[in-house]
């Protein structure tokens, strides 16, 4: 169904993904929808925590190896890392800065001034990761709990009280 054909109030039009996971009515789309509460309400019903959780999962994993990468790129010996990587160990710099080497994040373990041995995407990569993590967990739980209420509703079913 293409635009031009729904034009009925209680058409549906197919958006996003051919399997039409997104539906969206005609009438919010042609605006005469009250502030797109049809439209949460669909988007909500079309949630799938089996969509969601996967996506959880991978990439809460995915943060901690980016994690366990930088922390590893750590030197156990700092002197010898720094000549294996053809770079000038600074002593000064360290005594000026004690507590970079020992902090959890941001990982850092520098040489000198101008060379870290910790890679300079693994930082941005835990914060990225890390956030995707903790938002596709909340869309988990808001689509757990859409489930949980659309099980609990049930049409023509009367309530006591």
């Amino acid at each position: 169904m293409t635009f031009a054909q729904a034009e009925e109030p209680g058409d549906h039009i197919l958006c996003g993904r051919p399997t039409g996971v997104w539906r969206f009515r005609a009438d919010a789309v042609q605006g005469r929808d009250q502030l797109g509460v049809r439209w949460f309400d669909q988007a909500m019903r079309n949630l799938r925590v089996r969509h969601w959780l996967p996506v959880s999962v991978l990439t809460g994993m995915s943060t901690v190896l980016v994690y366990l990468y930088g922390f590893f790129s750590l030197a156990w010996d700092i002197f010898e890392d720094c000549q294996r990587h053809n770079q000038p160990f600074d002593q000064a710099y360290r005594s000026e800065h004690p507590q970079e080497p020992g902090r959890w994040f941001p990982l850092h373990d520098k040489c000198n001034a101008n060379f870290d041995l910790v890679p300079a995407w693994v930082n941005p990569a835990v914060v990225t990761l890390a956030t995707a993590t903790v938002i596709s967990l909340i869309i988990t739980v808001v689509a757990g709990g859409a489930k949980i209420g659309r099980s609990r509703t049930r049409v023509g079913a009367t309530y006591p009280g």
